[in-house]
C-alpha cells in the first residue's frame, strides 16, 4: 500500500535529501542498487550530484513522496521503499529510494533505481 508522506515523516525525508551534496560513508544521499546503470541508460548527460540535487528540489518544493510497503521477497529486509516523480530534462521519472533512519542523527537515503514514468 502506498501512503503519501506528510508531517514529521516527510520533514525527516526532505531534511535528509537536503544533504545531497555532503560526502561520507555512507553519504546522506547515496547512489545504490541499479542507479548508476539507470543513469547511464536514461540520463547520461547528468551526473549523480545533479540528479540528487533535482530530487531535493522536487521534494523541497512539495513534490509527492510515497511510502510503499515492501512486498518483494528479495527486499523484505526493508519495511518500505519511497517513490518520487521529479521532472528531469522535460520528462517525468519514477525514482525508488530506501530511507534508513535508524540513526536519527545520520539518516541515509539510498537511490536504488529510476526510469521514465508514463
Amino acid at each position: 500500500m502506498a501512503v503519501l508522506l506528510t508531517g514529521a515523516e516527510r520533514d525527516r525525508y526532505v531534511d535528509a535529501l537536503a544533504e545531497w551534496n555532503v560526502g561520507g560513508n555512507p553519504a546522506p544521499v547515496e547512489w545504490a542498487g541499479r542507479a548508476e546503470e539507470d543513469r547511464v541508460l536514461y540520463l547520461p548527460q547528468l551526473t549523480p550530484k545533479q540528479i540528487k540535487k533535482a530530487l531535493y528540489i522536487y521534494a523541497r518544493d512539495g513534490g509527492d513522496i510515497k511510502r510503499v510497503d515492501e512486498t518483494r521477497e528479495e527486499y523484505r529486509h526493508w519495511q518500505h521503499h519511497y517513490d518520487l516523480w521529479p521532472r528531469l530534462r522535460r520528462r517525468v521519472y519514477y525514482f525508488e529510494t530506501r530511507f534508513d533512519c535508524q540513526d536519527p542523527d545520520e539518516p541515509t537515503i539510498y537511490i536504488m533505481r529510476f526510469k521514465p514514468h508514463g
